[in-house]
């Protein structure tokens, strides 16, 4: 059997038992999009990866799932509670970075930000189609001179008067409920816990990967697994994959309960990036010079990774924002 055969399909790496509770459409989403990812993302992602090329022809398939909403209500959305979501981008984002993060904004940001500042016109035109994946949304919101001051963007707009070349945006487009920053950051504050589900997927990426790996490869006359070092090291990646998990769950109980406040979204995506990355550097060690070829998919984790530690507020950000919370004392302006 060649070493990458089949590598990265999951392993269900569930140590705590957190699956057994789930309800069967929390179950459903899990499997349908598990199933997806191992069947039509892994064979053919690497590819797309290393042409710099987004996989529409993916996106055309995920639209008869019925996994874009992110627990939009209504609408033609379909129904899912936070844990659900959760789920469905924790197992997108372990098939690969670039639709976990379409994934995020299109249901995230773009829809969210439909959802809750929308007329209902608006609502009815266009959370629909999009959750069909019939039409694509984005969401702008960096600038060259500010990214983690995002309070201090300086582009505006004036009812219809701008253009994003050749494009007219008419004024019955824009979101009526959106008028200051605080709304912007009301949609971001979902966002950042989905952050957290999604470097959740990339660590389990990378720890079956390397599971799997450890299994089959013979080094010194053994298998690779029966070292003492790489049971360590595979013990101490499944504990932080473990404590990720725990953390998702939490924040999804949280969130399904109206009291997941936005501290606490940024206290779960600084843990679970930060572990993701150390994780996927473990699992790119583990599998040596076989673990920067694309066949074995870690790099691609490791790589992706790096985006989602950054956007929606890097580690250092909401360190200074939770340190805030605790000491009533604020490090930055």
């Amino acid at each position: 059997m060649d070493l990458h055969y089949s590598i990265g399909e999951a392993l269900g790496t569930d140590y705590f038992g957190l699956r057994e509770p789930f309800t069967a459409q929390q179950e459903g989403y899990l499997v349908r999009t598990r199933e997806f990812v191992d069947a039509e993302v892994l064979p053919v992602i690497n590819g797309y990866w290393g042409r710099a090329e987004f996989p529409w022809a993916l996106i055309e398939k995920m639209s008869p799932l019925g996994i874009i909403g992110d627990g939009i209500e209504g609408y033609g959305c379909p129904p899912m509670d936070p844990l659900s979501a959760g789920l469905i981008n924790m197992e997108i984002n372990r098939g690969d970075g670039s639709l976990g993060t379409f994934m995020a904004v299109q249901a995230g940001l773009a829809m969210k930000a439909i959802a809750k500042c929308g007329s209902e016109e608006q609502k009815q035109r266009w959370l629909g189609p999009m959750a069909r994946l019939e039409k694509i949304g984005a969401f702008a919101l960096t600038e060259p001179e500010h990214g983690s001051d995002s309070v201090s963007l300086g582009t505006t707009a004036r009812q219809a008067e701008i253009e994003l070349d050749g494009v007219r945006v008419p004024a019955e487009n824009r979101l009526p409920g959106a008028n200051s920053f605080k709304d912007c950051a009301a949609v971001l504050t979902g966002t950042r816990s989905a952050c957290a589900w999604m470097a959740l997927g990339h660590a389990v990426a990378g720890f079956d990967a390397a599971l799997t790996y450890a299994k089959r490869r013979t080094q010194f006359g053994k298998s690779l697994a029966s070292f003492q070092i790489i049971q360590q090291r595979l013990v101490r990646m499944l504990a932080d994959v473990t404590a990720m998990q725990l953390y998702c769950v939490q924040i999804a109980k949280l969130d399904a309960a109206g009291k997941l406040a936005p501290t606490l979204a940024g206290l779960a995506k600084l843990h679970n990036t930060s572990k993701a990355r150390v994780v996927l550097a473990d699992a790119r060690d583990m599998l040596g010079g076989n673990g920067i070829l694309l066949d074995f998919h870690v790099i691609r984790h490791m790589v992706d990774i790096e985006s989602i530690h950054t956007f929606e507020g890097t580690e250092t950000i909401q360190t200074l924002i939770v340190g805030r919370d605790i000491t009533g004392v604020s490090a930055f302006s």
